[in-house]
């Protein structure tokens, strides 16, 4: 049994570094753990017969964190949908003119 009460996850080597294969099986059995295992950023391989046929990955928004630790950008105050709709354009007459002109 390992820390996630999985009993069946097998060490394998991957071009990103290591990774645990577990089989469909036991993942059905215990998937809430190895749901857990992936949160909290581990890599999980799954295999059908020992052959891989899935991942089990963390989902990261690194970029959107890495912006947000930078200054870059910053937090929401409220949600999109409260925002006011933007006010209509002043737009010349002669500008519309133009933009029909190169419509035809």
């Amino acid at each position: 049994m390992n820390s996630a009460g999985c009993s069946d996850a097998r060490r394998g080597a991957t071009m990103g570094g290591m990774t645990n294969v577990i089989e469909i099986a036991e993942l059905e059995t215990h998937a809430s753990g190895y749901v857990a295992r992936a949160a909290a950023g581990e890599v999980l391989t799954v295999a059908d017969g020992g052959r891989p046929v899935a991942r089990l990955v963390p989902v990261h928004d690194s970029s959107l964190r890495a912006a947000l630790d930078a200054g870059l950008a910053r937090a929401a105050r409220r949600p999109v949908a409260d925002l006011p709709l933007p006010r209509e354009a002043d737009v010349p007459s002669a500008l519309w003119a133009a933009l029909d002109d190169e419509r035809f």
